[in-house]
């Protein structure tokens, strides 16, 4: 993903820029869900989803913030490495699916949490391998 920069900040960086990129995706892709290999049926995007993504604290944190508006070429390229038990508090949730991408040349982790009534949500996005633990 390029890095873009408007009056020499990284967009996507600053508190006004996450305000716009979620009020955009919030607009644009709430709402809506994917297909991606390894999960049965569609990946819902909820605002939930939306600001727990841009809330997430990343390495390449700017990047990763716009990689939101373009979630459904993001999953196109991602590479599905399984599911796990969801150990979160969160009522209901039963799975979390694993899907490897990379920005800016390193690797980060999609995160789809499946509830026990079959939805799936897009969740979150993390650059720590300890996700990877959620797999074994």
């Amino acid at each position: 993903m390029a890095s873009i920069l408007i009056n020499d900040c990284l967009y996507g960086s600053t508190k006004e820029n996450i305000k716009d990129i979620k009020k955009q995706a919030r607009n644009d892709i709430q709402g809506t869900s994917i297909n991606a290999e390894g999960v049965d049926g569609k990946i819902n995007i909820t605002r939930r989803g939306i600001d727990e993504w841009l809330n997430q604290p990343h390495k390449h944190y700017a990047e990763k913030n716009r990689m939101i508006l373009y979630i459904n070429d993001v999953f196109k390229n991602a590479i599905y490495l399984g599911k796990g038990i969801d150990k979160s508090t969160k009522p209901g949730s039963k799975f979390i699916h694993l899907y490897e991408t990379q920005i800016q040349g390193d690797k980060s982790w999609i995160i789809v949490k499946e509830f026990e009534d079959g939805n799936k949500i897009l969740y979150s996005i993390s650059d720590s391998q300890n996700i990877l633990k959620a797999l074994k």
